[in-house]
């Protein structure tokens, strides 16, 4: 019975040991805190240099420390400790008490100055700026995208008098709805010009709504057999537009032309350029004039010697010189022929220079 009082008065005795140490570190931390705060605000306000955290964590361990050996000895507390002990009960010596965590007081922050106010209000007001930019940016994107002032309605082609506006509209392929500024001309001009016809096409975008296509055309000029019922049409510069087994169109057949080889949609090749562009310049001529489709038979087998046949009348013009006076002659003889009661003969305008021309009748 008296061993377990002396136990108890020994755990009194430590539990009243530990609660002395807590408190007395707890004081000491509040003391020096103010200390040192006291301190810092002089620092501060001499200007020095703010103690480094590894000088402030030693100096507190040491102070602390100090303190604490005055009231507390471990090596005699753990000798009276042993000492007391019984064999029934066994008190183990307290631990030291752990140390807090110190947290340093921070510094305090200095107030803004007005260059530093100002610098953020423009920052503040160039992202307000940025970010309505952006709306209003996105609201044009979107009136251009679905407003219907922007939508094709109409479609208006102009300069074709061979091929029909339904098949240079299925070409275009410019659907009602479709955008008319968001519309790819490069590709609709190349779906249009598939058709060897057409030489160029050109656009015209006009508002609300409206698309105008302005084609121009070969103007189909002569016929050439290149073998029996096979024709290949000629535009005026020689170019084949396609191959067909009849005319049904009042144009000239050339006769006699020699060429090497021809493909749909490039110039036929003859192996003579100079003097086919003899027989070209007298298609563009009679065209010009308005006789071309009066012609009923260019021989030109004999470019030196080219003979063209008008209502029966056979006109020798022989080469290229003075080309257009000869297809004017031709004009006039021709405007002239029910008054002067002309029969079917020929004309031969090889030399305009003697002023008159040899006529005869055709047998």
């Amino acid at each position: 019975m008296k061993k377990n009082d002396k136990g108890d008065k020994l755990n009194n005795k430590l539990t009243k040991n530990v609660k002395d140490d807590i408190a007395s570190s707890e004081k000491i931390n509040e003391d020096y805190s103010d200390e040192f705060n006291e301190e810092l605000d002089r620092d501060y306000d001499n200007g020095l240099e703010e103690e480094t955290n590894e000088d402030y964590d030693s100096r507190l361990d040491e102070d602390y420390d100090e303190e604490l050996g005055e009231e507390f000895d471990e090596e005699e507390f753990e000798e009276e400790s042993i000492e007391e002990s019984t064999e029934e009960s066994v008190v183990k010596p307290a631990k030291k008490p752990k140390k807090q965590a110190r947290v340093r007081p921070s510094s305090p922050t200095p107030p803004r100055t007005p260059q530093q106010i100002a610098a953020d209000q423009r920052v503040n007001k160039t992202r307000f700026l940025l970010a309505a930019a952006v709306c209003l940016f996105s609201l044009v994107v979107l009136i251009f995208l679905f407003s219907p002032f922007f939508h094709i309605n109409e479609v208006h082609i102009f300069g074709n008098f061979r091929i029909t506006d339904e098949e240079i509209g299925t070409r275009l392929n410019a659907q009602d709805g479709s955008h008319l500024l968001l519309f790819n001309t490069r590709r609709a001009a190349e779906r249009v010009m598939e058709n060897r016809y057409i030489s160029a096409v050109e656009f015209d975008r006009i508002m609300p709504g409206r698309l105008h296509v302005y084609v121009t055309e070969r103007r189909l000029t002569a016929f050439v057999e290149h073998m029996p019922g096979s024709f290949l049409y000629l535009d005026d510069s020689g170019r084949v537009l396609e191959i067909r087994s009849y005319t049904n169109e009042p144009l000239p057949v050339l006769v006699g032309l020699q060429f090497t080889r021809f493909q749909l949609g490039e110039i036929i090749e003859v192996p003579d350029p100079a003097a086919f562009g003899t027989v070209v310049l007298y298609t563009q001529l009679l065209s010009s004039h308005g006789l071309i489709d009066q012609v009923t038979r260019m021989s030109v087998g004999d470019t030196s010697n080219i003979r063209i046949t008008m209502h029966n009348i056979e006109f020798n013009v022989g080469g290229g010189t003075n080309a257009d006076e000869k297809v004017r002659t031709m004009a006039a003889i021709l405007d002239a022929m029910p008054n002067l009661g002309i029969v079917p003969g020929f004309v031969d305008l090889r030399d305009l220079s003697r002023g008159w021309f040899p006529f005869g009748i055709l047998q």
